[in-house]
Protein backbone atom coordinates (compact mmCIF):
# COMPACT_ATOMS: atom_id res chain seq x y z
CA UNK A 1 0.00 0.00 0.00
CA UNK A 2 1.20 3.48 -1.06
CA UNK A 3 1.57 6.43 1.26
CA UNK A 4 -1.11 8.89 0.04
CA UNK A 5 0.29 12.10 2.11
CA UNK A 6 1.87 14.00 -0.49
CA UNK A 7 -1.74 14.33 -2.15
CA UNK A 8 -3.33 15.78 0.71
CA UNK A 9 -4.42 19.23 0.38
CA UNK A 10 -5.16 21.56 3.21
CA UNK A 11 -8.94 22.36 3.98
CA UNK A 12 -9.88 25.21 1.79
CA UNK A 13 -12.54 28.08 2.70
CA UNK A 14 -15.80 28.97 1.36
CA UNK A 15 -14.31 32.39 -0.28
CA UNK A 16 -11.09 30.43 -1.94
CA UNK A 17 -13.81 27.89 -3.49
CA UNK A 18 -15.65 31.09 -4.49
CA UNK A 19 -12.96 33.31 -5.69
CA UNK A 20 -11.50 29.93 -7.97
CA UNK A 21 -14.67 29.52 -9.37
CA UNK A 22 -15.41 33.02 -10.18
CA UNK A 23 -12.24 33.08 -12.20
CA UNK A 24 -13.12 30.03 -13.34
CA UNK A 25 -16.43 31.16 -14.55
CA UNK A 26 -14.21 34.72 -15.83
CA UNK A 27 -11.95 32.66 -18.37
CA UNK A 28 -9.00 33.23 -16.45
CA UNK A 29 -6.25 30.50 -16.58
CA UNK A 30 -5.50 28.31 -13.96
CA UNK A 31 -2.06 27.70 -12.63
CA UNK A 32 -1.49 24.81 -14.34
CA UNK A 33 -2.27 26.76 -17.81
CA UNK A 34 0.14 29.34 -16.88
CA UNK A 35 3.02 27.75 -17.47
CA UNK A 36 2.71 26.78 -21.20
CA UNK A 37 5.63 26.74 -23.41
CA UNK A 38 7.26 30.17 -24.76
CA UNK A 39 5.52 28.97 -28.61
CA UNK A 40 2.59 31.24 -28.41
CA UNK A 41 1.52 31.89 -32.09
CA UNK A 42 0.13 35.56 -33.00
CA UNK A 43 -3.45 34.18 -33.23
CA UNK A 44 -3.04 33.18 -29.57
CA UNK A 45 -2.14 36.42 -28.46
CA UNK A 46 -4.83 38.09 -30.50
CA UNK A 47 -7.30 35.54 -29.23
CA UNK A 48 -6.27 36.39 -25.32
CA UNK A 49 -6.70 40.07 -26.87
CA UNK A 50 -10.26 39.80 -27.95
CA UNK A 51 -10.99 37.28 -24.84
CA UNK A 52 -9.82 40.26 -22.75
CA UNK A 53 -12.24 42.75 -23.63
CA UNK A 54 -15.01 41.06 -26.09
CA UNK A 55 -16.75 37.66 -25.81
CA UNK A 56 -18.57 36.42 -29.41
CA UNK A 57 -20.16 33.80 -27.33
CA UNK A 58 -21.18 36.51 -24.62
CA UNK A 59 -22.20 38.85 -27.26
CA UNK A 60 -24.87 36.25 -29.11
CA UNK A 61 -26.08 34.92 -25.75
CA UNK A 62 -26.73 38.55 -24.05
CA UNK A 63 -28.38 39.79 -27.75
CA UNK A 64 -30.60 36.91 -28.04
CA UNK A 65 -31.48 37.49 -24.29
CA UNK A 66 -31.85 40.87 -24.97
CA UNK A 67 -34.21 40.49 -28.25
CA UNK A 68 -36.14 38.36 -26.08
CA UNK A 69 -36.52 40.54 -23.28
CA UNK A 70 -37.91 43.40 -26.06
CA UNK A 71 -40.35 41.18 -27.58
CA UNK A 72 -41.72 39.98 -24.26
CA UNK A 73 -41.39 43.92 -23.07
CA UNK A 74 -43.60 44.90 -26.52
CA UNK A 75 -46.38 41.72 -25.77
CA UNK A 76 -46.96 42.62 -22.55
CA UNK A 77 -46.93 46.73 -23.02
CA UNK A 78 -47.95 46.81 -26.63
CA UNK A 79 -47.96 50.98 -26.27
CA UNK A 80 -45.55 52.29 -28.96
CA UNK A 81 -42.34 51.21 -28.19
CA UNK A 82 -42.41 51.82 -24.47
CA UNK A 83 -42.92 47.86 -23.73
CA UNK A 84 -40.01 46.68 -25.86
CA UNK A 85 -37.46 49.59 -24.03
CA UNK A 86 -38.96 48.51 -20.49
CA UNK A 87 -38.22 45.03 -21.86
CA UNK A 88 -35.02 45.36 -22.05
CA UNK A 89 -34.12 47.38 -19.72
CA UNK A 90 -35.65 44.82 -17.11
CA UNK A 91 -33.30 41.55 -18.67
CA UNK A 92 -30.09 44.05 -18.67
CA UNK A 93 -30.82 45.12 -15.20
CA UNK A 94 -31.54 41.11 -14.42
CA UNK A 95 -27.70 40.53 -15.98
CA UNK A 96 -25.72 43.36 -14.39
CA UNK A 97 -27.12 42.05 -10.81
CA UNK A 98 -26.55 38.07 -12.02
CA UNK A 99 -22.80 38.21 -13.56
CA UNK A 100 -19.71 39.07 -11.67
CA UNK A 101 -17.77 39.69 -15.07
CA UNK A 102 -17.90 43.44 -16.50
CA UNK A 103 -19.54 43.19 -19.53
CA UNK A 104 -20.23 46.62 -21.20
CA UNK A 105 -19.25 46.01 -24.36
CA UNK A 106 -21.72 42.81 -25.21
CA UNK A 107 -24.20 44.31 -23.22
CA UNK A 108 -23.98 47.85 -25.43
CA UNK A 109 -23.78 46.08 -28.66
CA UNK A 110 -25.96 43.34 -28.10
CA UNK A 111 -28.50 46.12 -26.82
CA UNK A 112 -28.53 47.89 -30.33
CA UNK A 113 -28.34 45.51 -32.10
CA UNK A 114 -31.39 44.00 -30.44
CA UNK A 115 -32.96 47.05 -30.35
CA UNK A 116 -32.39 47.94 -34.29
CA UNK A 117 -33.75 44.31 -35.43
CA UNK A 118 -36.91 45.25 -33.34
CA UNK A 119 -37.08 48.54 -35.05
CA UNK A 120 -36.80 47.02 -38.37
CA UNK A 121 -39.41 44.27 -37.47
CA UNK A 122 -41.80 47.12 -36.35
CA UNK A 123 -41.35 49.13 -39.40
CA UNK A 124 -44.45 48.86 -41.78
CA UNK A 125 -44.01 48.62 -45.51
CA UNK A 126 -45.80 52.20 -45.98
CA UNK A 127 -43.37 53.85 -43.34
CA UNK A 128 -40.26 52.16 -44.77
CA UNK A 129 -41.29 53.40 -48.40
CA UNK A 130 -42.77 56.81 -47.53
CA UNK A 131 -39.58 57.63 -45.10
CA UNK A 132 -36.62 55.53 -44.71
CA UNK A 133 -35.83 52.04 -43.58
CA UNK A 134 -32.83 53.24 -41.91
CA UNK A 135 -34.60 55.94 -39.40
CA UNK A 136 -36.78 53.16 -37.26
CA UNK A 137 -33.28 51.11 -37.00
CA UNK A 138 -31.43 53.65 -36.13
CA UNK A 139 -33.79 54.68 -33.48
CA UNK A 140 -34.28 51.22 -32.35
CA UNK A 141 -30.98 50.61 -32.02
CA UNK A 142 -30.20 53.95 -29.87
CA UNK A 143 -33.33 53.20 -27.84
CA UNK A 144 -31.81 49.59 -27.08
CA UNK A 145 -28.30 50.18 -26.37
CA UNK A 146 -29.32 53.46 -23.86
CA UNK A 147 -31.73 51.02 -22.49
CA UNK A 148 -29.49 48.21 -22.14
CA UNK A 149 -26.68 50.22 -20.91
CA UNK A 150 -29.16 51.51 -18.02
CA UNK A 151 -30.37 48.86 -17.02
CA UNK A 152 -26.81 46.74 -16.77
CA UNK A 153 -25.20 49.51 -14.83
CA UNK A 154 -28.06 50.09 -12.05
CA UNK A 155 -28.00 46.01 -11.94
CA UNK A 156 -24.53 45.99 -11.68
CA UNK A 157 -24.63 48.65 -8.72
CA UNK A 158 -27.34 46.87 -6.35
CA UNK A 159 -25.08 43.94 -6.93
CA UNK A 160 -22.50 45.54 -5.36
CA UNK A 161 -24.45 46.77 -2.58
CA UNK A 162 -25.27 43.37 -1.91
CA UNK A 163 -21.98 41.84 -1.91
CA UNK A 164 -20.15 44.43 -0.02
CA UNK A 165 -19.29 43.38 3.63
CA UNK A 166 -21.34 45.78 6.03
CA UNK A 167 -18.52 47.26 8.63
Amino acid sequence: MSDRTAERTEPRGSEDIIAETESLLAGEKSDSERSQPAGESAADSQQGWLGQYFSPKGFLAITFVLGVGLLVGNAVVPLASIGGTVGALAVAFALGLATSKRRYLEVGLGGGTAGGLSGLLQTDLTTALMVSVSMPILIGAAVGFVASIVGYYFGRDLRDGLARDIE
